[in-house]
């Protein structure tokens, strides 16, 4: 086999994706690694793309290949970066492996693939002496800080986890809101692209290469905006089923403007979105300074200003614009006290 000098090498890029799967156990915070006991390595699950798969498939999809797991994936912790040399192909690769946190949903470490021989639950300590590559100890670290900090990435100051799901804020009677997560992405596009949900926003359907989107999505969860924040709505039983939002925050005037999403048209017309503006709107007005919440609809979506209504918020106006005429509503923070003091 021919053999080249590293003058000769020529330099490629390799890429590969995998993650950090965590659970809460009785001595504290676990991770799942994976050995090979006759080579003495120890590391994170992670693999290669397979042909027109993107990130966080590959992730997902070598995570649970590699530790038996079902898993579900939150959102992305980082990447690292290194060097390494094939000789006998006559490359020099350059690999990137981007790393997602995962929980596990199902299966068992007992069923994992040939990759490795040994794939344990180990506490966050014996993990990190374990890893035989410091960035994967790093990586790890990361995790655990993550997971153990409160959402830090409110908008106007929220916070507020209310102690149910991962990443939960807010909570009604029929839905619960928690934090976006980069395995919502999928859902959010197929939405976005959606005619008839796009025209209900007075707005096109996007047409953004998914890749794009991702790295996008991927940018706007690493660097939240002070100014905006969109959080996931999940029925009772999980299912991400749309997204509320709170955007234009004025923390002067101490105001924002709402908006809301389902993007699952099975969830239409039982009650959901009044459910969620209603838990939306007392999480703002309890965990941020804001006292005004407004928004606009299309004067021709009365099933919409029904719920709005139904959720607290009156009539203060109409706008006329290019894209169509806005039927303006808006609630306040005293009104909502006065409510809820009323039923008390």
């Amino acid at each position: 086999m021919a053999k080249h000098t590293d003058s000769e090498l020529r330099t490629e890029s390799a890429t590969s994706a995998g993650g950090v799967v965590y659970r809460h156990g009785e001595g504290g915070l676990e991770v799942v690694v994976c050995g090979r006991t006759g080579e003495g390595i120890w590391g994170l699950p992670k693999g290669t793309p397979e042909a027109g798969e993107d990130l966080t498939a590959v992730a997902t999809r070598e995570v649970r290949e590699e530790t038996g797991l079902e898993v579900a994936i939150q959102e992305k912790i980082g990447s690292i970066s290194y060097w390494f040399v094939r000789k006998e192909e006559g490359v020099r690769y350059h690999k990137t492996v981007h790393h997602y946190l995962f929980v596990p949903t199902g299966g068992s470490t007992a069923d994992h693939d040939q990759e490795y021989d040994r794939v344990e639950w180990v506490p966050v300590e014996e993990a990190c002496r374990r890893l035989s590559y410091p960035n994967e100890v790093e990586i790890v670290r990361k995790a655990s800080e993550m997971v153990g900090r409160r959402p830090a990435n409110g908008a106007a100051g929220t916070n507020g986890a209310t102690g149910g799901i991962e990443d939960e804020v807010a909570r009604g009677e029929t839905v619960v809101l928690r934090n976006k997560r980069i395995g919502d992405a999928e859902a959010d596009y197929g939405w976005r692209q959606d005619p008839e949900l796009a025209t209900y926003d007075a707005a096109k359907p996007i047409n953004t290469p998914f890749e794009d989107y991702l790295a996008l999505y991927e940018d706007d969860l690493d660097n939240p905006s002070p100014f905006r924040h969109s959080f996931a709505m999940e029925d009772r039983e999980g299912h991400h089923i749309g997204n509320v939002m709170v955007y234009n925050i004025d923390n002067l005037k101490y105001e924002a403007e709402v908006g809301i999403t389902i993007g699952d048209r099975g969830y239409w017309g039982h009650g959901y979105g009044t459910d969620a503006l209603r838990a939306f709107v007392r999480h703002l007005f309890a965990n941020t300074t804001l006292t005004r919440l407004y928004l606009k609809t299309l004067d021709w979506n009365t099933r919409a200003q029904r719920c709005f209504e139904k959720a607290g918020f009156v009539r203060t106006g109409v706008s006329r614009r290019s894209n169509g005429t806005f039927v303006l509503m808006e609630v306040r923070k005293d009104g909502v006290d006065r409510r809820d003091g009323a039923r008390s």
